[in-house]
């Protein structure tokens, strides 16, 4: 990144008159930078980074008139804040996220009904079309900004009247983008990343899309045919420019803010503990190595992705669980009713074979059939009942299930399905390092275990110790299986919970769950899981 180097060489040749005028122009303008602002006032920090994140969501096209609002809050808090009114800053900031707030709801609403042309209007931009026909695709978005404005103003009948249009133009512009080629938008791609300073602020980048503009229209040139070919090279130079332009845009922007190398360093951490932030509210281990926060970050989302694949997992289970009984009741009652018009055949040539017999005769084989199919319709009302209340249970068993998983947050607990059981994995729960001792900040995450296991009054539960692999495994073991029987005493002395119920046992280093290689890891592994048999 390049630094301003301030050189006060000419000032102190000039004189003291000048000295004298620019320190009292320093002092009339020692507001606070933008950048100081950001890092003193956490309100209008937080609202800064939503109208980003707002603008990345392209929340000035699908709500515009709001996006404004918010956007002129932020900046009216950032005046506040720099001239060091700190009331009006904080109030303004706070009515900014509420605004942010109406924002992203709006957002959401109006990007369901705008779908389609988001989505046509998506495909044209990775076309080109934006670039191409610059002036074409701003009167498109023109109209489509006039549309997302009726739905602002709950006109949504006029807003959707506008839609059909606007899916053909945006078509429209795709389909003269591909007959163009790839190949022209790449190019304006690579001559707009060097007007925002690419050259300066992402070089290698830069040249990596150049090579690859290089490539597309070599390609060509050898074989008029291998177009996809020359569009496949032409896409990835579009790409790699685009992303020449952000790293420009975004180096600019440090400068700007007259970023140090630390300020820079603690903006980067930011980004990443706000990446975190809907998994857990627990802070990086910044005061660790890059490798090490890289490392927790990829547990984290392994993590995530596990959860989430159990989750659809036991669900999927669930449902063809039930889907599979019902079919069963659904065969049971037409297998009944083919046994009954199998007794209604046999009974009609049984008259008939006794027409000319006596009353009594006919009144006998009246009865007889009769009983065959109240035995019958009592062997399928039988089957059905059993069936039934197997889907019953399944659902009792899936709204147990999902009951105790809405008591845990995800840093606190994962928690499985095996048919009717449930498996508690503790991995919010923290145990000093060597110690079985359990410590207070674990009690109302037992208690959640507690709660859960009210709902299952006739389980039976298992309670297994887990370690990290720091020292022997047969001393990790014995540590895995105290830990175990602390939390079972818990669970019986404080919580009350019947003794005859409860086994514990300890499972040593043997079932990690996260990476040993870093600390927070390794307090991941330092677990308890309770699994709860129904």
């Amino acid at each position: 990144m390049r630094r301003r180097i301030h050189s006060w060489t000419n000032v102190l040749v000039v004189g003291p008159a000048l000295v004298m005028s620019l320190a009292m122009g320093c002092a009339a303008t020692g507001s606070l930078t933008r950048g100081d602002v950001l890092r003193q006032y956490d309100a209008v920090a937080e609202l800064n980074s939503g109208v980003d994140e707002a603008r990345f969501r392209q929340s000035d096209l699908l709500a515009s008139e709001q996006f404004q609002k918010t956007k002129d809050s932020l900046e009216t808090a950032v005046k506040y804040a720099r001239n060091a009114e700190k009331d009006k800053a904080n109030k303004t900031a706070a009515r900014g996220l509420e605004e942010l707030n109406a924002l992203n709801q709006m957002v959401t609403a109006n990007r369901r009904v705008m779908e389609e042309v988001m989505t046509t209007r998506s495909r044209a931009q990775e076309q080109g079309a934006s670039n191409l026909f610059a002036t074409d695709f701003g009167k498109a978005d023109m109209a489509f900004r006039k549309a997302t404005r009726f739905l602002e103003q709950n006109r949504l009948r006029e807003a959707e009247d506008l839609r059909p249009e606007l899916i053909r133009v945006y078509a429209d512009l795709e389909l003269r983008a591909l007959k163009e080629g790839l190949a022209a938008a790449a190019v304006e791609s690579v001559s707009l990343a060097r007007l925002a300073g690419a050259d300066d602020y992402a070089p290698k980048t830069l040249e990596m899309a150049v090579q690859e503009l290089k490539l597309a229209t070599s390609v060509l040139d050898a074989d008029r045919t291998r177009v996809d070919k020359s569009n496949a090279h032409a896409s990835k130079a579009m790409w790699l420019a685009r992303r020449a332009q952000e790293i420009a845009a975004t180096a600019k922007w440090f400068d700007d803010q007259e970023f140090t190398d630390e300020d820079l360093v603690l903006w980067h951490q930011r980004q990443l503990q706000q990446i975190r932030q809907p998994a857990t509210s627990k802070i990086l281990p910044f005061d660790r190595s890059n490798a090490e926060v890289v490392a927790t970050l990829r547990d984290d989302v392994a993590s995530l992705v596990k959860s989430t694949q159990d989750l659809h997992k036991a669900t999927k289970l669930s449902q063809a669980h039930i889907q599979d009984l019902e079919k069963q009741m659904t065969a049971q009652a037409f297998s009944r009713r083919q046994e009954l018009a199998t007794i209604l055949r046999d009974h009609e040539t049984q008259l008939t074979a006794i027409r000319s017999g006596s009353q009594s005769q006919i009144q006998q084989a009246n009865t007889a059939a009769a009983q065959q199919v109240a035995e019958l319709q009592k062997k399928l009302s039988s089957e059905t009942a059993e069936l039934e209340a197997s889907v019953q249970r399944e659902r009792q068993a899936e709204a147990r299930y999902e009951e105790i998983r809405k008591m845990f947050g995800p840093e606190e607990a994962d928690v499985l399905r095996q048919g009717a059981n449930v498996m508690i994995r503790l991995k919010g729960f923290q145990f000093s390092s060597g110690e079985s001792r359990i410590e207070s900040e674990n009690f109302s995450l037992l208690n959640k275990v507690l709660w859960a296991l009210n709902i299952f009054p006739q389980g039976k539960v298992t309670v297994s110790g887990h370690t990290d692999s720091s020292g022997s495994p047969q001393d990790n073991l014995a540590l895995s299986s105290k830990r175990a029987i602390s939390v079972v005493d818990f669970l019986t002395t404080v919580g009350g919970y019947s003794a005859a119920q409860l086994t514990s046992e300890g499972r040593g280093e043997q079932e990690p769950i996260a990476t040993n290689e870093t600390s927070e890891g390794r307090a991941t592994n330092r677990r308890i899981d309770v699994w709860i048999a129904n």
